[in-house]
């Protein structure tokens, strides 16, 4: 059975506040409307990432989840260009995994350290 990237999102929304010292999800509220039989976005750019990921020291990082096999439409492409052009940073995820991975990164580049972060991703490569 094949995960759904609400499951991805739902995993992510819960556990990265608990598995890390810094980080905190925001989950970005699209709001499909039906407007004369198309679904279109209210109150959103169209591409935005599903999270922004508030870090420490006011810096943060966008997040796009995707199920497995999943890939980006060419308005989140849009969006990622935007955002790293301007100095952000942009990660594509598949996993709670992936996404702890991808705060490792973002530490690593911005000199800070999350000892539970750490300590959690070396518990889970020693299973």
């Amino acid at each position: 059975m094949k995960q759904l990237e609400s499951d991805i999102q739902t995993s992510i929304n819960k556990q990265l506040p608990i598995l890390t010292d810094h980080f905190y999800p925001v989950q970005i509220d699209v709001n499909l409307v039906s407007f004369r039989g198309k679904k279109i976005l209210r109150n959103c750019r169209p591409g935005v990432a599903d999270f922004f990921i508030q870090g420490p020291h006011d810096l943060g990082f966008w997040l796009e989840v995707k199920r497995p096999g999943g890939y980006q439409r060419q308005s989140q492409k849009l969006f990622q260009r935007d955002i790293t052009a301007n100095g952000g940073s942009y990660y594509i995820v598949h996993s709670l995994r992936e996404a702890l991975e991808c705060c490792v990164d973002f530490c690593g580049r911005h000199g800070v350290i999350d000892r539970r972060l750490e300590s959690v991703l070396e518990q889970w490569k020693a299973a």
